[in-house]
């Protein structure tokens, strides 16, 4: 379509030239004859209107393509983040999934799910009842010393934490009290503003949460990596034969 167009305003420029030429040449020589001249005025008047017709045309259709361009350029580009953003979580989940070394213990495998994901604190619990109530009690921690003398159980419905044993749900918290911790490492002190709260669950049973701090922020797209990851630990506390008798079960 864009060579027909520029075809026809060639044609079209070349026909008002030629005729713009032949009629000032008439002109000049004296010649008289009217219908000849009027001939010629008419096809220059069309040629031209035709000309700038065509140019319009073009010139809308060029807008056209470019508002396309822009549009798929930007799709393309929100694609792209969304990718990006998925891929690390999904093949990151995948990796830690993906080895299932039996001698390896369940602290490890912790350890090792912290540092597949960049976590920059990680804190597992397992679920226990004392005084017939649901407690979590902090069992693992990477990257996080507790304060000494802190009671460190969290009752099912406390906090993040707490809630989402309660709820039986993943939750992702991209916006966490500056005060709510402190990741420890080799390079010094950072807050990290994102939280990834994992529960696992069996059977309408909560047999443990983990809770992962991150730089970077989790969103409702990754909830199947996640899933992913609840799912490998609940397999594996029920392959080590944990005492299911004192693990907490939640109201449904």
């Amino acid at each position: 379509m864009k060579k027909i167009l520029l075809g026809l305003i060639l044609v079209f420029a070349i026909t008002f030239i030629v005729s713009s030429i032949m009629l000032i040449q008439k002109i000049s020589s004296g010649n008289n004859d009217l219908a000849e001249t009027t001939n010629h005025i008419y096809i220059l008047i069309l040629s031209g209107i035709s000309s700038i017709f065509s140019l319009v045309i073009y010139a809308r259709q060029q807008e056209t393509i470019e508002i396309k361009l822009s549009k798929d350029n930007e799709k393309l580009e929100t694609n792209q983040d969304i990718e990006k953003s998925i891929s690390f979580l999904t093949k990151s989940a995948n990796e830690f999934c993906s080895k299932n070394d039996v001698n390896e213990s369940i602290e490890k495998r912790f350890n090792r799910l912290c540092n597949t994901l960049e976590a920059g604190q990680g804190l597992y619990y397992q679920s226990v009842l004392k005084n017939e109530i649901e407690y979590l009690e902090l069992k693992y921690t990477f990257a996080y010393l507790p304060p000494p003398g802190k009671d460190t159980d969290i009752e099912f419905g406390t906090g993040f934490t707490g809630l989402a044993a309660k709820e039986k749900q993943i939750l992702i918290i991209n916006s966490i009290p500056e005060d709510y911790f402190e990741v420890i490492s080799g390079l010094g002190k950072s807050k990290p503003s994102n939280l990834i709260v994992i529960p696992i669950i069996n059977e309408n049973k909560v047999l443990g949460v983990i809770e992962l701090a991150t730089l970077y922020k989790a969103t409702k797209d990754d909830l199947g990596a996640l899933e992913q990851i609840s799912k490998y630990f609940n397999e594996l506390l029920l392959e080590e034969k944990i005492d299911t008798s004192s693990i907490a079960q939640t109201h449904a």
